[in-house]
């Protein structure tokens, strides 16, 4: 198999596998991952934003649909107390 040597008593002069001699490997900057988080946050504020705003919209015409229905309810009973009552005085 294969004998790889690690930490500083590496024969390849601080090398690391895979990379060219004199380049160093990709690491990310303090300011990029700020950004990353930043953007995460922003995405989530936003996706959040919209999830309650959908379920506001969607709460507002069930509001409005219970009061049509509550309305036409009481119209509804109302106008057959009033027939009801017509035909029995009538008698």
């Amino acid at each position: 198999m294969h004998n790889y040597e690690f930490g500083s008593s590496s024969s390849s002069g601080g090398q690391f596998e895979g990379q060219p001699p004199g380049e160093r490997p990709h690491t990310h900057s303090v300011l990029s991952l700020i950004i990353l988080v930043c953007g995460v946050a922003l995405a989530a504020a936003l996706g959040l934003g919209l999830v309650f705003w959908v379920l506001g919209l969607v709460f507002h015409v069930a509001g409005l649909l219970l009061r049509i229905a509550l309305v036409t309810a009481v119209v509804a009973l109302v106008w057959r107390w009033v027939v009801h009552g017509r035909s029995r005085r009538h008698m």
